[in-house]
């Protein structure tokens, strides 16, 4: 870790059999996680979490080990950390089902929250986001239509693996991706990717009232960021200039007025 102004850099993890990487800070600034890898003797893949002075270091349990490499590895999806910091997102098995689960600090229980192998099949699950009070997840799957290879679509799970909600029904070659909580969990924005078009899309939290905000020119490589109000929602938009992008940042009202362009950046 270091200080903002490059100074202080200190070497937290220093086993020189494993390659450590993708450090993630728990809300709290104190303790933060990683993934470890080795090969020493077989692969491995765990993920740990340490306090930020190098010690309570603790592998939290998940699937390492073997030869070849097994499927489903212990390391982190996106957004893995509660807001509140007593729960963890990882990749492990419960029973004998594969896929992310959130991974109590505190007593060690574990909730599967999304198989990752079905019926000798991978499931894609991805973009995973704690709700701000952290009782919910919101994510993307094809768990419906894996069979066919068909749409991602997105759902909502609590924290505790109950109650799995499909919010989209899309149909073959439509992805919504990046969905995000509104601050006050009332909404959930994402994008949609459908033919040649690229939409941000809006939606209650149960998934009614879907509306586009904006279509087509949205840039997708980045998840759109609500206003702390949740009134507001930020995102990006690519149009062609020639042979280069203008990547340009935006803001608009969730009825889809009060449209601003927020940067004003050279390609």
């Amino acid at each position: 870790i270091v200080n903002p102004d490059g100074s202080a850099l200190t070497n937290i993890t220093s086993d020189d059999s494993s390659v450590d990487q993708a450090p993630a800070w728990a809300p709290d600034g104190n303790r933060f996680a990683y993934i470890s890898a080795t090969s020493n003797p077989f692969f491995s893949i765990e993920t740990f979490v340490i306090n930020k002075d190098g010690s309570g270091k603790a592998s939290l349990p998940g699937v390492s080990g073997g030869s070849p490499p097994p499927p489903i590895r212990s390391d982190l999806p996106n957004g893995f950390w509660s807001p509140v910091g007593n729960k963890i997102l990882i990749k492990s098995v419960v029973g004998k089902t594969p896929g992310v689960v959130a991974h109590n600090l505190s007593d060690g229980s574990e909730a599967l929250i999304a198989p990752t192998f079905l019926n000798f099949k991978s499931i894609f699950q991805g973009d995973f986001e704690w709700s701000s009070d952290g009782n919910k997840i919101v994510f993307v799957s094809n768990q419906d239509n894996f069979l066919t290879g068909g749409a991602l679509d997105i759902y909502t799970e609590n924290a505790a693996g109950t109650n799995l909600l499909r919010l989209t029904t899309s149909s073959s070659g439509t992805v919504n991706r990046r969905p995000t909580w509104s601050p006050d969990g009332s909404m959930i924005a994402f994008h949609r990717f459908s033919g040649s078009t690229n939409n941000l899309m809006i939606m209650n939290a149960d998934g009614t009232n879907q509306r586009m905000l904006v279509p087509d020119e949205v840039d997708d490589s980045w998840t759109p960021r609500w206003s702390p109000d949740s009134t507001r929602v930020m995102f990006g938009v690519v149009s062609d200039i020639g042979v280069a992008s203008d990547n340009q940042i935006h803001l608009i009202h969730i009825d889809g007025t009060g449209r601003v362009k927020m940067s004003n950046s050279p390609t």
